[in-house]
């Protein structure tokens, strides 16, 4: 992950759009057997039939996902860095730094991506450039960095709005990582140091 300048925020969801120009083959019906929807889309269903002797990709597939764009100004503010999940039915936007280069510890909620509520000043210190992930109920926010230091802490929450911390963690403090959730464990993953080496280690 690099630090980028950063420009007006905008949060992307997955839309079915509608399809553009048909490319006609040959197949009188558009059942699984005769048709064969190319990467990117998917069946209509058996159900589905041509309106005449050939079938057109509109009448056998529909595009699996596009974008759009809901906002260009969030209420959360222009950042880079930062991290977001799902947790219950809400999505989070945590910390991050600025457009100005400020460092942050807020934590944002919505349940429709357009309106947004400040939860909290997280408890934890102002960070990016760090991960997180979804255990069970609980959200994990893991190291990162801010303009003093690199830091290998967790912090655990169930709402979004009360944070715990768990102390720090037997990695070395690190930035730009990733960390993802398997086998009901929590996995971090390489990233860059506070010796400034970049490493690629597994926890």
């Amino acid at each position: 992950m690099a630090a980028t300048t950063a420009t007006a925020a905008f949060l992307l969801l997955f839309l079915l759009p509608k399809l553009g120009p048909s490319a006609v083959v040959a197949n009188p019906t558009c059942g699984a057997s005769q048709f064969s929807c190319p990467t990117g889309y998917t069946s209509r269903g058996e159900s589905s039939e041509c309106s005449s002797s050939t079938c057109s990709l509109s009448d056998c597939c529909v595009v699996l996902y596009s974008w759009k764009m809901l906002t260009d100004a969030a209420d959360f503010g222009a950042r880079v860095a930062h991290c977001s999940v799902i947790l219950g039915s809400q999505l989070l936007v945590i910390a991050g730094r600025d457009s100005h280069g400020t460092y942050l510890s807020d934590i944002w909620a919505s349940a429709d991506g357009l309106s947004w509520t400040n939860l909290t000043r997280s408890g934890f210190w102002a960070r990016a450039y760090f991960s997180c992930a979804v255990l069970g109920s609980q959200v994990l926010v893991m190291g990162g960095c801010n303009s003093t230091h690199y830091m290998n802490d967790v912090w655990s929450s169930t709402t979004g709005a009360d944070w715990t911390p768990l102390g720090k963690s037997s990695f070395t403090p690190r930035a730009w990582h990733g960390s993802a959730v398997l086998l009901s464990r929590v996995w971090v993953v390489a990233g860059y140091t506070m010796y400034d080496v970049d490493v690629n280690d597994v926890w």
